[in-house]
């Protein structure tokens, strides 16, 4: 009886001391022309320190700015595409293994290619495939075919060897707070069950922002996501939308409004401030 006491809390003991969580941290950090990149590093410190970052719009002069915001210590693989519009993943490489370098996925279309890495947790020695998007706003018959792209992309990696998937960006899914429902090119990316969304927990309280991840109050949309596909589907996994709470956060798209109807400003551009979208932060638990 005390040998199997005893067998069963060194298994225990084992399997806590192999269990590993991963946060992550999707940001869109906007790069138009009244964003100031040093409010907008502020803000990035005041985000609990997480292990791999998806960025999306990111000059390109900033890479080194906003990495050395995230942490001294990390490194960062910079996409290629979107000109001053960028996408690139940061990582802290004392908990993460990068083993695959890099790639973009230039099939699935846009002017900003999904950049692909995959990883291996130090901790556990689980693997993933880590995926940043920005899928395309203004252009709806893109977007739709990027997202549909995406979701056949994802399946035809499980069926040949990837076991989990790690999806994060500005998918631009203008996804109801209220209703939970998106538009189109969601649907297509979802279907099949391929993708498990991890849903901010302000979502069952009935207590998103009204303007959902972005700070313009004409827009009501969950914007910026984190999915899951494959095993990763069955991890236990929770998810936050930040600054949610924080009424000066979203100042900046006030002070626009107020410029633009009162006929000051040069169209809102001499306003700096920091980006207009609220980052979404996840837990997974390996």
């Amino acid at each position: 009886m005390k040998i199997s006491s005893l067998i069963l809390a060194l298994c225990l003991l084992a399997n806590a001391a192999t269990a590993a969580e991963l946060s992550i941290v999707s940001f869109n950090l906007e790069s138009d022309a009244d964003t100031d990149y040093l409010s907008v590093s502020r803000d990035i410190s005041r985000i609990p320190r997480s292990d791999i970052w998806a960025l999306s719009e990111v000059p390109p002069r900033h890479f080194d700015d906003y990495r050395s915001a995230i942490g001294k210590n990390f490194e960062i693989i910079a996409g290629t595409t979107g000109r001053s519009d960028r996408l690139a993943i940061a990582f802290d490489p004392d908990t993460l293994q990068n083993i695959d370098s890099y790639s973009e996925l230039a099939e699935a279309g846009g002017s900003r290619h999904p950049l692909m890495a995959k990883f291996r947790v130090k901790a556990s020695g689980q693997e993933f495939v880590f995926v940043a998007n920005h899928l395309q706003r203004g252009k709806e018959k893109i977007r739709q075919a990027q997202a549909a792209w995406l979701n056949e992309w994802a399946a035809m990696q499980l069926r040949t060897g990837a076991a989990s998937i790690i999806m994060d960006g500005d998918f631009n899914f203008d996804v109801d707070p209220k209703s939970r429902k998106g538009n189109e090119a969601y649907r297509l990316f979802v279907r099949d069950d391929v993708f498990r969304w991890i849903e901010p927990e302000c979502l069952a309280s009935m207590t998103c922002p009204s303007t959902g991840t972005g700070c313009n109050p004409k827009y009501n949309s969950i914007l910026d996501f984190v999915f899951l596909a494959g095993e990763a589907k069955s991890w236990a996994a929770r998810s936050s939308i930040l600054f949610r709470n924080d009424a000066e956060y979203c100042a900046k798209e006030d002070l626009r409004d107020a410029y633009q109807t009162s006929g000051q400003g040069d169209n809102g551009a001499t306003i700096l401030g920091g980006s207009d979208h609220r980052p979404v932060r996840a837990v997974l638990s390996l």
